[in-house]
């Protein structure tokens, strides 16, 4: 659980920084991910991106990566 609310708080943290969209591919991508910003009311599943130790992108789109996680709950 604690690692489901650390990724929704990354992911709103890309949403607020205003995380750019590209065709770059991913080290990671989080498929399928709910996705929660308290500030802009988003509440909904995304696909988040991530490159190194940072969130490059929280998107709609299906994105390139080395990796994929599904996450299930």
């Amino acid at each position: 659980m604690m690692m489901i609310r650390a990724i929704s708080v990354a992911a709103s943290m890309a949403l607020l920084a205003g995380a750019a969209s590209g065709q770059e591919e991913y080290d990671l991508v989080i498929v399928g991910a709910r996705v929660v910003d308290p500030e802009t009311m988003l509440d909904q599943v995304r696909n988040i991106g991530i490159t190194g130790n940072e969130i490059a992108i929280v998107t709609r789109d299906a994105s390139p990566a080395r990796m994929r996680l599904t996450p299930a709950g």
